[in-house]
């Protein structure tokens, strides 16, 4: 493990936190942010607990919620210490890295499926929509212009496109769409933006109010517009964006 400065682990830099929690958000950081390869070692427990100024009993907590969630494993004896046990799934969306919980379909299979859900559903979306569903729509749009946290602004984005599928009245597809999200939710774990990202996320808030306001408007062609420039937002970089 290459040299680490002591770290201070103040307890009002996060007062919804333990002071575990807080170390452990740190480690996984660095390790996630990292890009650490499995198998790399991180020190030994003493040299945590005197980087971070921790005691026995909070370095412990810290290792057992990285364990917990499969990031590091601890191994005794003279060769030991805390390594990199895995990296979990992870996925660049346009301006935004998420990574996800091991386990079920492959993150990036889900946003397809999503995505093709929505490719279909929306047209129908605005032939339907009552007035109540563009207020639900105008409703989660709020969510997503207020958002600052990069899971916030996921969620937010997700649940624009859930009142347009609701909106479409097709209700297997609609549950399809419902448990797609639930399981993306349920799974994400950590999502930090990437350089740059200011501009992406107005030009997603951009798109998507003028979606919504195409349909409220029952403007065809305003509508056709904004889902080209939407079509246009889901490949960046040669990726697959979640907007």
């Amino acid at each position: 493990m290459h040299a680490q400065s002591k770290t201070t682990v103040s307890p009002d830099s996060s007062p919804r936190r333990s002071r575990a929690e807080v170390v452990a958000g740190q480690l996984e950081d660095e390790i996630l942010g990292g890009h650490l390869a499995v198998g790399t070692h991180l020190g030994r427990r003493a040299e945590l607990m005197d980087r971070f100024g921790i005691s026995p009993t909070i370095a412990n907590e810290a290792l057992r919620i990285l364990r917990d969630s499969g990031l590091v494993s601890v191994r005794p004896g003279n060769r030991g210490g805390i390594f990199v046990a895995s990296q979990p799934p992870q996925i660049r969306l346009g301006a935004t890295d998420f990574w996800f919980t091991e386990g079920g379909p492959a993150p990036g299979d889900l946003f397809e499926a999503r995505v093709h859900l929505e490719t279909v559903l929306t047209p129908i979306a605005f032939d339907r929509a009552t007035t109540e569903d563009v207020t639900s729509m105008r409703t989660e749009l709020s969510r997503m212009e207020r958002a600052v946290d990069p899971c916030d602004f996921f969620v937010a984005v997700m649940q624009v496109h859930r009142t347009m599928v609701t909106a479409a009245r097709v209700p297997v597809l609609d549950s399809m769409h419902q448990a797609i999200v639930a399981l993306l939710t349920a799974r994400l774990t950590r999502a930090v933006f990437v350089p740059g990202y200011e501009e992406v996320l107005r030009h997603s808030v951009f798109v998507h109010v003028a979606m919504v306001d195409a349909i409220a408007e029952r403007n065809r062609e305003a509508f056709d517009k904004a889902i080209v420039l939407h079509s246009a937002d889901l490949v960046r970089e040669g990726k697959r964006a979640c907007e």
